[in-house]
């Protein structure tokens, strides 16, 4: 989903190993990417000094929708890592707590 945004938004076409790299895929998890773009006929491949480059090509009104798609997806995920990472932080929060009264008790003990 992260290649497919970035070519959607992306200015210039781009090079198979730049978004292998960019998006932390392998050449070939690319390419089976690309190829997939390239049946559904949305791909658009361009030669740009010996390089093949690609970009995704969609009407404008199919191209905001998508746009809006991804803000949705986005926006939610940022909430679900949020909520974990707040899950989390109560969770070790806690455990402080409890250590802290353990050391509380334990200093009581010995006075």
């Amino acid at each position: 989903m992260k290649l497919v945004r970035g070519l959607l938004v992306s200015k210039e076409p781009r090079h198979l190993r730049e978004l292998a790299t960019d998006y932390s895929l392998s050449p070939s998890g690319v390419s089976d990417i690309l190829r997939r773009l390239g049946v559904l006929g949305v791909l658009e491949e361009a030669k740009i000094k010996n390089r093949r480059c690609f970009s995704i090509s969609l009407p404008d009104d199919e191209a905001e929708v998508l746009s809006q798609f991804f803000r949705v997806y986005e926006a939610r995920s940022l909430e679900e890592r949020a909520g974990r990472l707040s899950k989390g932080a109560y969770e070790r929060l806690s455990a402080m707590d409890e250590m802290f009264s353990f050391y509380a008790t334990v200093k009581e003990g010995e006075e």
